[in-house]
């Protein structure tokens, strides 16, 4: 949150912090997904259980998550300017082998075994996040690199987690 309020602050230029921070505010409350959060954590707050007619939308709504990040990775992919591969690999290996590696290290050795090391070694390995190319267009952040980073760490992942899943099955 910190980040990217400073991100858009930045990216304002505007002479007054106060003034930025009440831009950047008002962007922030008319933004669906922080809208449907402070919808949701209301809800919880004041255990409010919403009618069947209103919830089985909502469920089925949530049933699609999955397959529509699929179809907006490759969305985002799609019509990239790519360049610097060499250097998205070396950035991507050490996502994809040295924080995985110093992650089951120190969790071996901290007395971590079975199906909670698989988890917290693999959450280590996962690529980049899409996040970064959506920040990297936003604010002019190395608009062709963040992409092929992108592109090497998560098709590098299918070879590399399966290899660190096998690592931490025994």
């Amino acid at each position: 949150f910190i980040s990217v309020l400073t991100l858009e602050l930045y990216s304002l230029k505007t002479e007054k912090v106060s003034e930025g921070i009440l831009i950047t505010a008002g962007r922030m409350l008319r933004n669906p997904l922080i809208l449907s959060m402070a919808a949701g954590i209301a809800l919880s707050v004041f255990d409010i259980t919403l009618p069947s007619a209103v919830l089985k939308p909502l469920k089925m709504l949530g049933g699609t998550t999955s397959p529509l990040s699929i179809f907006l990775v490759g969305l985002f992919f799609y019509g990239r300017k790519y360049s610097s591969f060499m250097k998205a690999l070396r950035f991507s290996s050490l996502r994809m082998i040295l924080l995985p590696a110093a992650a089951f290290l120190l969790y071996r050795f901290s007395g971590i075994k079975g199906p909670e090391l698989s988890i917290l070694v693999l959450m280590h390995g996962m690529p980049a996040a899409v996040n970064l190319i959506v920040l990297s267009g936003r604010y002019n952040f190395y608009r062709g690199f963040i992409p092929s980073y992108l592109l090497v760490s998560t098709f590098g992942s299918f070879l590399s987690l399966a290899a660190w899943f096998a690592v931490t099955a025994f």
